[in-house]
């Protein structure tokens, strides 16, 4: 799961460490998994659920790239009914401040160097 730098401020406030929880490839920031589950998640329960990511509070749905469309994840066997206009429009502003961070980011290493 992608993350806004809130997310990880308020991560990193709650005393975890960005390096623990954070992976970052080409300007994105990804929640940390281990061995294919979040690393928070312990013992089937998540240890910062009232701190989540957003990505987190919008699951089980999701931006597909290849439908450019807000769609409930595949794996959900939970969701049931429609997705509302106001949950298509919180999924795109939150992937629409994905890519601004992104860019900053990436401006940000090349100012750096």
């Amino acid at each position: 799961m992608m993350l806004l730098e809130e997310d990880v401020t308020r991560l990193v406030a709650e005393g975890y460490s960005r390096d623990f929880f954070t992976v970052e490839s080409d300007g994105w920031i990804f929640l940390r998994n281990f061995d294919g589950r979040c690393v928070f998640l312990s013992a089937g329960e998540c240890r910062v659920y009232s701190h989540r990511p957003v990505g987190c509070l919008l699951y089980p749905l999701v931006y597909s790239e290849i439908e450019n469309a807000v769609v409930v994840d595949d794996t959900c066997r939970f969701f049931e009914g429609k997705i509302s206009k106001r949950e298509i429009a919180a999924v795109k502003s939150v992937v629409k401040r994905l890519i601004l961070e992104r860019k900053q980011r990436i401006k940000n290493t090349k100012n750096k160097n």
